[in-house]
């Protein structure tokens, strides 16, 4: 069950609005359904409460949460629900004309397959809180946390970011990156722009042309060496300055391409700082 937090409505103010539900699910000619059915119905309605408690852009220009009544917060947070799949259309509109997959399957699959899967079966009213697919390719940033449409919106944020960041590059040299990376590079379900971000930073690191090809296993030793006598934190943060510089001169400082790409400066100075 969805936890609303920092405020709980009474149990006497949801119970009409999931009966108001029940209603609708069955076609208005009964109102007796499953206790699984219930329990999804009380779900969505939690769900919907929490997106307007928890909105940040206040998209439904309703007053302090403590004013309104459940009723009110549930359809105020319904018309975030809408305007988050609205949102996500247009996403996916403006992507897919350009969309490039680099040759990873897992990539195509989830973009171009199950997106679109999630956008025909989306279902705002009974189940806002159902993901309904598998975002089987990985992102940079984590969205465990989320489910529904705030999952998959989030999650089409950034692949997003990611075309954006590829794109800088000619579609040849993201590709040899990655079968450098791994020989198939169709079966990879790693997160591409990651790979092609490590390789620029270890050129950084090395003082190396970009474009130089691969590293010996001397050039990884010394890349573990210089990132291995740092604090964990500093060798996090020499990533996060390299990605960050990366951004400013060839992004026009786009804070968001910034903000994630260096979420993979954890993993990436964990992998580096052993050699890997």
């Amino acid at each position: 069950m969805i936890q609303i937090e920092p405020i709980h409505y009474p149990v006497e103010e949801l119970i009409p609005i999931v009966a108001g539900l029940a209603s609708g699910y069955c076609g208005y000619e009964h109102t007796s359904v499953t206790y699984e059915t219930a329990q999804g119905l009380m779900e969505a309605v939690l769900y919907c409460i929490n997106e307007c408690i928890n909105e940040p852009d206040n998209r439904c220009d309703t007053p302090l949460i403590q004013d309104i009544s459940a009723k009110d917060a549930y359809l105020s947070g319904q018309n975030i629900v809408k305007e988050k799949v609205r949102e996500l259309r247009e996403i996916y509109n403006r992507l897919i004309p350009d969309f490039e997959d680099y040759n990873c399957k897992c990539l195509r699959q989830t973009v171009t397959k199950e997106i679109p899967r999630f956008l025909s079966g989306y279902d705002f009213k009974y189940a806002p809180q159902e993901t309904l697919v598998t975002l089987d390719y990985p992102v940079l940033k984590h969205t465990g946390g989320l489910s529904g449409i705030d999952a998959v919106l989030e999650y089409m944020k950034c692949i997003e970011l990611e075309q954006r960041f590829l794109k800088a590059f000619d579609r040849g040299f993201v590709i040899e990156i990655l079968h450098m990376y791994y020989y198939d590079d169709g079966l990879l379900f790693e997160n591409i722009s990651g790979i092609v971000l490590q390789h620029i930073i270890m050129c950084c690191i090395l003082d190396k042309p970009v474009s130089s090809g691969s590293f010996c296993p001397e050039e990884m030793e010394r890349i573990g060496s210089i990132l291995g006598n740092l604090p964990d934190r500093e060798a996090k943060e020499r990533i996060e300055g390299i990605a960050g510089g990366l951004v400013e001169h060839y992004y026009n400082n786009d804070r968001l391409l910034s903000d994630y790409l260096q979420c993979a400066a954890p993993d990436m100075a964990w992998r580096l700082r052993r050699g890997r």
